[in-house]
């Protein structure tokens, strides 16, 4: 549990008495909830209106508790490898017990995804949102959103029409003793950072590899070095896409530098484009996301690595899809609505599409037994607090939304169409009045009973 609920209450419950789950916030199934038309309630009173929306309230508010437990777990995860772990020069944890330490975290965030929920229904499980399955090779689901449409059982198309690429240097002369013996010091720079590593009499073409390999991870860069078949040095940037440019630069020879001590900007790499469901998308790296403008895939966003044989233009695979997100009144006679569409946070989509070397496909995957490994999974770590800060910036805007939303439906439910002006005047001061009290009730701090 929280340290911080513990603190302040201890025996805190969500105060759920007399808010029972309207089942018409949720699709029947079969139906797509996207389908979004008059939907008939007013019929049933403008205060059952009101309490739909006071679900939806509800919903966000223990979705983000959860979250925040989510959170928790991911930041200690941080800080035990930050901080506790070591592996140069020498291992100072045994990697079975900091592989089980992370287990049982992954295992804590698996677990308040699969029970957060409201009344029995689960809400950060893909039970209040969309649920995917891929098919395709280096093919992955990655998020959806409130306006995707579920597929039909053969799923929605996914065609590359030009693959994505990573950006690449590779050394201007094939290593060789007597090219180490002059050399002094390599650079690798990007807009943020630079790294120097100087090369001593001891250097040899089996030890730079590696050192150079330590040097760029301890300084912060996403850069793997190779050797080629014809022993030149490969620097390759780990993450998709075209904003991931670096320069390298041998000072004293032609090891990197066409002339000595010129940088040479490495090669650019290239953004994913390609269409889901037969609509377009932007791409980001190996990212595609579906345009604002798309009827069917708006917000679906896939990741592909690049690994297929797939050649451009063709379809890569297939992406099925199925909406679960909520129906939300946005007026008092049931003709305007929205969905409400909460992500599944299980370890097996967090992080999913963060490139790396040690070949983590999400945070479900990832295991410890290196300082590389560890500099991986650390990424993966803060990918997700990122990501989970986000969303519940985005939950938080929505809640208030809801519940201004709520108090002005309850004010237009006690303004009177026909009334002499003192009972006009009774009126609006008694809808104010309620309006406050509901107000208050639909605070965006989940009410809470202390049992102490």
């Amino acid at each position: 549990m929280n340290p911080y609920y513990q603190q302040v209450a201890p025996k805190l419950r969500i105060q759920e008495k007399d808010r029972n789950v309207d089942r018409n916030l949720f699709p029947e199934r079969g139906e797509s909830p996207n389908k979004i038309g008059p939907t008939g309630v007013h019929s049933k009173g403008r205060f059952y209106m009101i309490s739909k929306l006071e679900n939806c309230v509800s919903i966000l508010q223990i979705a983000r508790i959860n979250i925040e437990k989510i959170n928790d777990q991911l930041s200690e995860m941080g800080k035990f490898l930050e901080k506790e772990i070591r592996f140069f020069p020498a291992s100072n944890i045994p990697v079975s017990v900091v592989n089980n330490y992370l287990t049982e975290r992954i295992s804590n965030i698996k677990m308040i995804s699969e029970t957060a929920s409201f009344q029995g229904k689960a809400l950060l499980n893909g039970n209040c949102g969309v649920k995917s399955i891929t098919k395709g090779k280096g093919l992955r689901f990655v998020k959806g959103s409130p306006h995707v449409t579920s597929s039909d059982e053969g799923g929605y198309p996914v065609k590359i029409i030009e693959l994505p690429e990573y950006s690449g240097l590779i050394g201007n002369k094939a290593i060789s003793a007597e090219l180490l013996q002059y050399e002094e010091l390599i650079i690798i720079s990007d807009d943020e950072k630079e790294f120097k590593y100087r090369i001593t009499k001891e250097e040899t073409i089996e030890t730079l590899i590696p050192n150079l390999q330590r040097g760029l991870h301890e300084n912060g860069f996403n850069i793997s070095v190779y050797k080629t078949k014809n022993n030149f040095l490969y620097f390759k940037h780990n993450q998709l896409g075209i904003a991931n440019d670096f320069t390298g630069t041998s000072l004293k020879t032609q090891l990197i530098s066409k002339y000595p001590g010129q940088p040479v900007t490495a090669k650019v790499g290239k953004n994913i484009m390609g269409e889901i469901g037969n609509e377009p998308t932007i791409g980001e790296g190996g990212y595609l996301t579906g345009l604002k403008t798309n009827k069917r895939t708006r917000g679906l966003t896939l990741y592909f690595d690049g690994t297929s044989t797939e050649q451009a233009g063709q379809i890569v695979g297939h992406v099925l899809v199925k909406q679960n997100g909520l129906v939300v009144p946005l007026d008092l006679e049931g003709k305007k609505a929205e969905i409400l569409s909460l992500p599944s946070l299980t370890p097996e989509l967090l992080a999913t599409g963060i490139p790396n070397c040690s070949g983590f496909l999400n945070l479900k995957s990832i295991r410890v037994h290196s300082a590389e490994e560890r500099k991986d999974a650390l990424m993966l770590i803060y990918s997700s607090i990122k990501g989970l800060k986000s969303l519940n910036k985005d939950l938080v805007s929505k809640e208030n939304y809801y519940v201004n939303l709520a108090v002005e439906m309850l004010r237009l439910t006690m303004k009177p169409k026909v009334a002499g002006v003192e009972i006009l005047s009774l009126s609006k001061e008694k809808a104010s009045e309620m309006a406050e009290q509901l107000k208050g009730m639909l605070s965006p701090q989940l009410m809470v009973e202390s049992t102490m």
